[in-house]
């Protein structure tokens, strides 16, 4: 996945981003766990994207009804801040209760 995260990672986030539109939650969990793979292993490729990633991860985290799903959204932000600390935009991460 390295490799191909850094050569497709732009391509790979643009078809993960197409199928979430579909609000399909079980393809959902799976797509926010794959943008978190794109995300740790596309790294610098990947940053500028951070803000559209957010507003995609807060799409499936909102409908979810699975804890699962909601697991991997939020392991997806938590590699963003892994990888990027300073890039991840604070003002779109809401306190969850």
């Amino acid at each position: 996945m390295p490799s191909a995260a850094g050569i497709y990672g732009i391509d790979m986030l643009d078809t993960c981003f197409k199928v979430i539109d579909y609000m399909d939650e079980y393809v959902n969990r799976n797509m926010a766990f794959c943008i978190g793979l794109i995300i740790e292993n596309g790294k610098e490729k990947i940053f500028p994207h951070y803000k559209t990633i957010m507003e995609k991860l807060r799409s499936i985290y909102d409908s979810a009804t699975l804890v699962d799903t909601r697991d991997n959204a939020i392991a997806a932000i938590g590699r963003m801040v892994y990888t990027n600390p300073s890039g991840v935009p604070l003002e779109m991460v809401k306190i969850i209760s």
